[in-house]
């Protein structure tokens, strides 16, 4: 029995269980299926997979000074913008 095609979205539900080896046979086929043809969810995939290694990299070495001065001006820049001179918020 050959798996049933699936979607983008339907391939986004079903990655943490593809990633954790959780999903039954016909599933997995049609996951992998589906990454032969789709680039953009083999990357979507790839990401998915990144994100463990770079928390924990990123946790156990802490964000540099200059990292956090980018941050703290990104915040800065959005917070101007959402809420001009005079305002509350």
């Amino acid at each position: 029995m050959s798996a049933r095609p699936l979607s983008c979205r339907e391939l986004t539900e079903l990655s943490t269980d593809y990633l954790e080896d959780a999903l039954d046979a016909p599933l997995r086929e049609a996951v992998e299926l589906h990454l032969v043809v789709c680039g953009g969810c083999r990357s979507y995939l790839r990401q998915q997979r990144a994100i463990p290694w770079l928390l924990r990299h990123h946790l156990q070495r802490g964000p540099t000074a200059a990292e956090r001065l980018r941050a703290l001006e990104t915040f800065r820049s959005w917070k101007r913008q959402r809420c001009p001179a005079g305002t509350s918020g």
